[in-house]
């Protein structure tokens, strides 16, 4: 198979995430590669003499164990003689992923010594009952001969495919590469969520905190539905409603927790705190805050915060409390569960020596990779000849900021020794389908020639897609060189 021709469609999730890519004519011969057999969770480590069931897409293309380098062990799959973007290693994984499960894959990518930094993709090609051919992104990473680079994320198959493939590519058609330690498993790790709604009539578990506190199930209000907890005669500051949940969490995973906030009308406006009572294998009792949001009586406030424990419980009790100590107010859509974080948007740490994207924004700016400083690793951004407030680097984010989508922005920065301190800047410059201009600060920090400062945000705009978007950094000192590094956008969940 030496070609590719057809015509692409893409489609996004709600969050922009690239759900597909739809290709009118399959470039992939599904009588080629045969399935492997299921056996639950599959992973590779080549440390045996084969293959492992993988097969080479593209003609000529040559997989092979290799002593060369390996992540675990002492061997590694090692793809070469590739000469086309599509051209690596395939694998059938139609027996092994199921519809509407979700599945973590993973593998560890390094290229040979010597060889230049290229982007290498994890791609799953599936085609439906319609016969219609889609390409799933899984993970796109700069890879290196420096060491291993880590690709991974979570797959979910929306309704049952006739075929399923996964491979790797490279947007470098003549790089070879070593794969090492791919996995492919079942996301099945922790609980399900525990959603409280009390649509059901009940108080699903929550209790009185305090001598005196009622907590009832009402219908006075709610967030969705019909129904809510009412919290009332509370007289104290840390009397409310309390949750047990000792036997739901787990040491050392991170839980998000979230839900809905509203006062009763004619109660003064309060900040009301979700707090943890943890306590411990001796005895003793911490309490751990988890958020504090205001609340009024004008509308549901989202709260919602991280937790984490270490070590041996004897209990642990969530409950909310208020500094004002005779606050009423309404709970709704209380959910706690495993906290997941999205694979990064895009994440540049410049390691791979090459700018990743990066432009210069203004005549005679000049962006280099530099080995003078880094936040983390070893190079860094390094941006110079500055002449006016709004010049330094710009990165185009057209295809992957979506309306209607919160997203975390932030990077470590730091000044060009002998520099004067600054104010640096992030600005989305938006041009919206109809032509109009719009420029959104996301975050601002002062930043010296001493230490790394982390300057971040969030971002979100609500329109029609935007005609162009990107996202630049400038400074109220014109002259001012900096330096940039570990620049990452992530999803807000």
């Amino acid at each position: 198979m030496d070609t590719k021709k057809g015509s692409y469609t893409f489609k996004y999730d709600a969050n922009g995430n690239t759900l597909s890519k739809t290709f009118i004519k399959s470039g992939i011969d599904d009588t080629t590669v045969p399935p492997i057999i299921p056996s639950g969770n599959l992973y590779f480590d080549f440390e045996g003499d084969n293959v492992q069931g993988w097969l080479p897409q593209g003609e000529g293309v040559i997989l092979n164990t290799s002593l060369e380098a390996a992540h675990g062990g002492n061997k590694s799959l090692k793809v070469s003689n590739r000469t086309a973007t599509w051209h690596g290693p395939i694998l059938n994984v139609k027996n092994n992923i199921v519809a509407q499960k979700s599945y973590q894959i993973k593998a560890f990518v390094r290229l040979p010594q010597g060889a230049v930094a290229s982007q290498v993709m994890m791609t799953i090609h599936r085609t439906m009952p319609d016969g219609n051919s889609y390409y799933d992104n899984i993970s796109t990473k700069m890879v290196t001969s420096g060491g291993w680079a880590t690709l991974e994320g979570i797959y979910q198959l929306n309704e049952p495919a006739t075929s399923m493939y996964l491979y790797m590519e490279s947007a470098s058609p003549n790089a070879s590469f070593f794969i090492d330690n791919l996995s492919l498993e079942a996301y099945t790790d922790g609980p399900a969520p525990l959603i409280h709604n009390f649509e059901d009539g009940t108080v699903q578990g929550w209790f009185p905190q305090g001598d005196g506190v009622l907590v009832t199930n009402t219908n006075e209000a709610a967030s969705e539905g019909s129904r809510s907890l009412k919290i009332t005669n509370r007289n104290a500051n840390w009397q409310g409603p309390a949750l047990d949940l000792s036997s739901y969490m787990k040491p050392g995973v991170t839980y998000s927790i979230s839900g809905k906030l509203l006062l009763p009308q004619g109660t003064t406006s309060s900040d009301i705190l979700l707090t943890m009572n943890r306590g411990d294998g001796s005895g003793a009792s911490h309490y751990d805050n988890i958020s504090a949001s205001h609340v009024t009586t004008e509308g549901w406030v989202v709260f919602e915060g991280k937790y984490t424990f270490t070590g041996s419980i004897a209990n642990l009790i969530i409950y909310m409390e208020s500094p004002n100590a005779t606050a009423s107010f309404y709970l709704d859509e209380f959910k706690v569960e495993k906290y997941v974080e999205a694979p990064p948007v895009i994440s540049h740490d410049f390691e791979d020596e090459t700018l990743q994207g990066w432009t210069a924004q203004g005549e005679g700016v000049t962006l280099q990779i530099s080995g003078d400083t880094a936040k983390s690793g070893f190079r860094s951004m390094k941006v110079t000849n500055r002449t006016a407030q709004w010049q330094g680097p710009l990165l185009d984010l057209t295809s992957l900021i979506k309306p209607d989508t919160k997203y975390q922005i932030k990077a470590a920065v730091k000044l060009v020794s002998g520099t004067s301190p600054s104010d640096l800047l992030f600005t989305i410059h938006r041009e919206s389908p109809n032509g109009t201009h719009f420029y959104e600060n996301v975050s601002a920090g002062t930043v010296t020639d001493g230490d790394w400062v982390i300057i971040g945000g969030t971002y979100k705009y609500s329109d029609l897609a935007a005609k162009n978007l990107s996202l630049y950094v400038e400074s109220n000192n014109a002259t001012s060189s900096f330096y940039i590094d570990d620049f990452i956008i992530l999803l807000d969940k």
